[in-house]
């Protein structure tokens, strides 16, 4: 997946080729195994741009794309290319990174100014974005060193992706309500139909519409057949994953199950080893403790009395802005999975007798090894990304420029006096003819990505990335 040594978070919309499956079943099994190896031992990462030694820029999944192009291509799962991706995509899981997407951060700062933001509001839509596959985003400059505790979210534990206890998992894959015969596409979402009322509700709540943000976005609906129409959070049962070991792989998942709710934010661990990963079997369950809740202004009194997230002129962060920030991570997720969640079998359905939701995912279009590589197809081919990648870059275009329309006239101090004038072929384009966000997931090397995003922002006059000037040494 992509993330900052935590990958980008799925960006696919590759469909397997039938026939391939019987030799991804067979890898299966030794896929396990080396990756149970793997993370094990591993503390971090898995965004595509990382920071070596001396500011050195380095792709993420440098073994595989140095492969030949017929074994590492676009769609290919030859079983050397597969293993080298897969073995590096374990090391995904740490609290901050030295690495960070191309699409989750860079992307989303670029597209933010390009609609008018101001440059430090843009900045920390981007951070929140990225912070969602790590506990913090951790700020450094070119050549890798921190920079001032400002620039860094605070922690937000409950939205990690391998949360299952505070339904971060959910929120990653973004999988659609509903049965087998509905239908909804994770590249084009249908706002406030039933099927994509998770990520409905997110919007919402990033939209300021409504200060409750529900697990799941489930809530205390008369409707059973629309369980995201109340004004309160569920709180009858649990959202239950019905996942086979094909598709969940090793993730090292916090174990236990997401009670419904308000939205876990942040927690502390019980026993601590759960926030390290270090548990070893037979460890008594996770349990929360110190649990910030997605309710009220609770996340900007959060935000106030940290050191984290502070603008320019030294005042916290907005928490409107920190909303969308998030929302744009779940967005480009949703894109991201949309091989896996488009199939029909992938839903979340209920509630049960007991209020229990259950989260099913399609075995033969969600399996680790399918997941793992359109995340590697996701960005760096040269002449190729998924689908996902598009949506996402288009989708964060849409909903960025949605929010600066409502809010220009209440916040002017969040945009530009004079909003850029810039399409949506300039920002993204297409494959044939990429504009600024789109050539930038295109380009093979892991510094030129980086360098097609600061020169844009240097020709339209745009603040430059925090931190990045210039490369280290220049």
């Amino acid at each position: 997946m992509p993330r900052s040594k935590r990958n980008l978070k799925s960006f696919a919309e590759v469909v397997v080729n039938p026939n391939m499956i019987t030799k991804i079943n067979a890898l299966v099994a030794s896929v396990v195994l080396a990756f149970s190896i793997c993370v094990s031992t591993s503390h971090a990462f898995v965004e595509d741009i990382c920071l070596g030694e001396g500011g050195q820029i380095e792709n993420f999944y440098y073994d595989a794309a140095i492969q030949s192009i017929p074994e590492c291509g676009y769609g290919k799962y030859y079983p050397r290319c597969v293993f080298k991706v897969l073995k590096r995509s374990s090391d995904t899981f740490g609290d901050t990174s030295i690495c960070r997407g191309i699409i989750h951060f860079e992307a989303v700062y670029f597209t933010a100014q390009a609609v008018g933001f101001r440059g430090d509001i843009a900045y920390f839509i981007a951070a929140f974005s990225q912070a969602i596959d790590f506990n913090q985003y951790r700020a450094i400059d070119s050549c890798g060193i921190d920079l001032p505790f400002r620039y860094w979210t605070p922690p937000l534990r409950g939205l990690l992706r391998t949360s299952t206890v505070s339904g971060g998992s959910i929120r990653h894959l973004g999988v659609p309500y509903g049965n087998n015969n509905d239908t909804t596409d994770a590249l084009y979402p249908q706002w406030h139909t039933i099927a994509e009322g998770t990520l409905s509700r997110s919007r919402n709540w990033a939209f300021g519409d409504s200060d409750t943000l529900c697990h799941g976005g489930l809530t205390n609906s008369e409707s059973k057949d629309n369980p995201f129409g109340g004004n309160s959070c569920a709180t009858r049962g649990a959202l239950i994953s019905d996942v086979s070991k094909i598709v969940s792989g090793p993730i090292p998942l916090s174990g236990g199950v997401t009670k419904l709710g308000p939205q876990i934010l942040n927690y502390d661990c019980e026993p601590e080893c759960w926030c390290s990963n270090t548990c070893p079997e037979g460890s008594p369950p996770l349990t929360p403790k110190n649990v910030l809740l997605a309710e009220g202004d609770n996340l900007a009194r959060y935000i106030a009395k940290s050191p984290f997230s502070k603008l320019n002129n030294g005042v916290p962060v907005p928490e409107l802005i920190a909303r969308l920030g998030i929302y744009m991570h779940w967005l480009s997720d949703r894109a991201s999975h949309a091989n896996c969640t488009n199939a029909e079998r992938s839903k979340l359905s209920g509630p049960d007798s007991d209020g229990n939701y259950t989260i099913n995912l399609d075995t033969l279009r969600c399996n680790a090894i399918s997941h793992a590589m359109s995340h590697y197809w996701e960005q760096g081919l040269g002449d190729k990304v998924t689908r996902g990648s598009e949506a996402a870059l288009r989708l964060y275009a849409e909903e960025l420029g949605a929010f600066a329309a409502r809010y220009r006239p209440q916040h002017p101090q969040w945009f530009r006096e004079i909003p850029p004038s810039l399409s949506m072929a300039y920002i993204v384009g297409m494959p044939a003819n990429p504009g600024v966000t789109l050539r930038a997931a295109l380009e093979k090397s892991a510094t030129k990505r980086v360098k097609v995003i600061m020169d844009a922002l240097e020709e339209n006059n745009f603040d430059p990335i925090p931190g990045f000037t210039t490369f280290c040494n220049e």
